[in-house]
């Protein structure tokens, strides 16, 4: 396939990456007649899957399963035990998808997706339509037919209202109303009844046996934080999450008792099913260590290990179960699809045939080696030796939760891999192996930047920013106060100069870390990428959550939105050996862009990735793009 810059005039500087295979990119005269730059395709990861972030039983269609995933829609006609892509998202996906399957209709599904809402497909998938009127809310969490109906469906998002449609999900308005800067934490509807809904908001549990006329209001538990769900067996019972522990009550919320599950009560419960097949069991999926199991209502819990799970992430996102299945029990997760046939007491690996499909959280290069690739995604890590045409899987520590992937530009053959469920991994030995070498419980990290001149030196951003001396070894305390740190980036040009972002806020230290000074005018919302400038150290650019790629041009204390920016912007990376030359990803598009004037202008790659973009990275040969669900690419020229 020839991939082709868009047909716009040509830009100022005229100039335009070329050439596969050299040691930087050349620059010819950007005309018509010139070079096209496009991305050529690596190969899949072995042991790769998307990231599963729903799964859903089909009543209608009991062997008939769906997960909403970052590569689109999958499907599985044999109780989850084999699965392939059925369809990709529609527009404005950003790599997120959750669907909810009707529990009468075949083929009906409804997802939440993304930045664009609510879609609705009639067979399975292969086409979708948005409502006549849908939700007045943007991102959305949580989408659900009532059991057994199916004429209503509920939505959730981060606003005011749970939103209800009751002509099959094509007309939705407010169902519960949690009031001005209120917000819904969790709902669930009884087995059989759509009329009676249990919400979790504003420090109670709202309770209607029809259909929303009348509300009962129980005080919730103090500590309760998340999601709230019936017994689907007895309705007068129910359970509601907290941090590291569960709250049950046997009493519509009149009175609870605590069931605590972690003894630290320090973990995060992502995921949460009461078995719709045997009666008191449940099922939770704990952050960093798996799925937890109670047989007896909630009132004992066992941990639930073994090789099935070995591979998986620990990042569940999702648990399903069926009462025309009993036993049968779905886990989605940032590793992929997991299946129980046993009540949940074991799981198997069920990515078998998904790797062209993963959701890529990491890929580096090694600085001295270009040929040399370390790459992650959700429960597996791989090394390639040969440019990324075939890969070696890197020995791990089992349930890691592969995030980005950095390569130490001092150490010919490092690299670090942080992990937001365990702690950092280094390898030595060009990723075969990565080993364990820093876990402590509440510190963790998101990304790290090794530093470009001093070997051993390397900042943690997470839990606070945090410096080793000692490869990673050990780490000093918090060095901004900020209670979570996004990012962080060290400018080649000048190592003294560095960045980090907060929730709020970019600041810039010029004196290696030691102190930092927040920017006076900062992007609006979370800055998740940080990237300096290769040849000029008062240059940084930023992406930051729905609001797009921004620029400092005074190290870090003004910043300024780029003219074309995109809302959907998820990085940029510098064009190798290209002044000016910078490439942009978008996770909302199947697209990515090039500019050639420092970000003023952009030009759209005719790339056809097939997913958005994820992850990009640049060494000084190579610019690496990994997707939400079609793999990785190697930016490259096609003649």
């Amino acid at each position: 396939m020839k991939y082709l810059l868009d047909p716009r005039p040509p830009l100022s500087l005229g100039l335009v990456c070329c050439v596969l295979g050299s040691a930087a990119f050349s620059q010819v005269s950007f005309t018509e007649a010139a070079p096209a730059v496009g991305w050529v395709a690596l190969a899949a990861l072995p042991g790769a899957a998307p990231r599963a972030w729903s799964v859903t039983f089909s009543d209608a269609e009991p062997d008939t399963a769906y997960a909403g995933s970052s590569a689109g829609l999958l499907i599985s006609l044999d109780q989850g035990t084999s699965w392939s892509l059925q369809s990709p998202w529609p527009r404005d996906h950003a790599g997120y998808g959750i669907v909810a399957a009707s529990p009468a209709d075949p083929g009906t599904i409804v997802g939440a997706i993304g930045l664009s809402g609510v879609w609705r497909t009639t067979d399975r998938g292969l086409t979708w339509v948005q409502p006549t009127v849908p939700p007045d809310e943007g991102f959305l969490v949580d989408v659900r037919f009532a059991p057994g109906c199916a004429s209503v469906v509920f939505v959730q998002g981060f606003g005011q209202f749970l939103w209800r449609s009751v002509d099959g999900g094509d007309h939705f308005h407010p169902f519960f109303d949690a009031g001005p800067g209120g917000s819904v934490s969790g709902f669930d509807v009884a087995e059989g009844n759509p009329f009676h809904v249990v919400v979790h908001s504003g420090g109670n549990v709202w309770i209607t046996r029809d259909g929303g006329l009348n509300w009962l209001r129980r005080a919730a538990p103090a500590g309760a934080i998340g999601p709230i769900l019936l017994d689907p067996f007895d309705p007068t019972r129910m359970l509601v999450l907290g941090f590291g522990n569960l709250f049950r009550s046997d009493d519509e919320g009149a009175t609870w008792t605590e069931s605590g599950v972690a003894p630290t009560g320090s973990i995060a419960f992502d995921a949460f099913e009461w078995d719709r097949g045997v009666p008191g069991a449940i099922h939770l999926g704990a952050r960093g260590l798996g799925v937890y199991r109670s047989g007896d209502a909630g009132q004992t819990w066992s941990l639930i290990g073994g090789p099935g799970l070995d591979r998986s992430s620990a990042r569940p996102y999702d648990l399903a179960t069926s009462p025309a299945r009993p036993g049968r029990v779905l886990l989605g997760e940032a590793g992929g699809l997991f299946t129980s046939s046993d009540g949940g007491l074991s799981y198997s690996n069920r990515n078998a045939g998904l790797g062209e499909h993963a959701w890529i959280t990491g890929v580096a290069a090694d600085p001295t080696d270009r040929n040399r690739i370390v790459a992650a995604s959700g429960g597996t890590v791989a090394t390639s030796a040969d440019g990324g045409a075939t890969w070696t899987p890197s020995a791990l520590a089992p349930r890691t939760h592969p995030q980005p992937v950095r390569a130490d530009p001092t150490t010919p053959g490092r690299f670090y891999l942080t992990d937001t469920a365990v702690g950092l991994h280094r390898s030595d030995d060009g990723g075969l192996t990565f080993d364990l070498v820093f876990e402590q419980p509440g510190v963790y990290f998101w990304n790290v930047a090794p530093h470009p001149t001093t070997p051993g030196r390397v900042f943690g951003a997470g839990a606070g920013l945090c410096r080793s001396d000692d490869s990673g070894a050990t780490f000093s305390g918090n060095l901004v106060g900020a209670g979570w740190v996004w990012a962080v980036e060290i400018s080649p040009v000048d190592p003294d100069v560095m960045f980090c972002s907060t929730g709020s806020t970019v600041l810039r230290s010029l004196d290696g870390g030691l102190s930092f000074q927040p920017a006076l005018t900062s992007p609006p919302a979370v800055v998740r990428t940080l990237q300096a400038d290769p040849y000029d150290a008062n240059v940084v650019y930023g992406t930051s959550d729905g609001s797009g790629a921004w620029k400092s041009e005074d190290a870090g204390l003004h910043w300024y939105r780029l003219p074309e920016s995109r809302r959907s912007e998820s990085g940029l990376a510098p064009l190798p050996g290209l002044p000016g030359g910078w490439i942009s990803g978008l996770g909302a598009s199947q697209n990515a862009r090039i500019s050639l004037d420092d970000g003023m202008t952009f030009r759209t790659l005719r790339s056809a990735l097939g997913s958005s973009a994820s992850v990009l990275s640049s060494t000084p040969s190579d610019v690496f793009l990994g997707t939400s669900g079609s793999g990785i690419f190697r930016l490259a020229s096609r003649r």
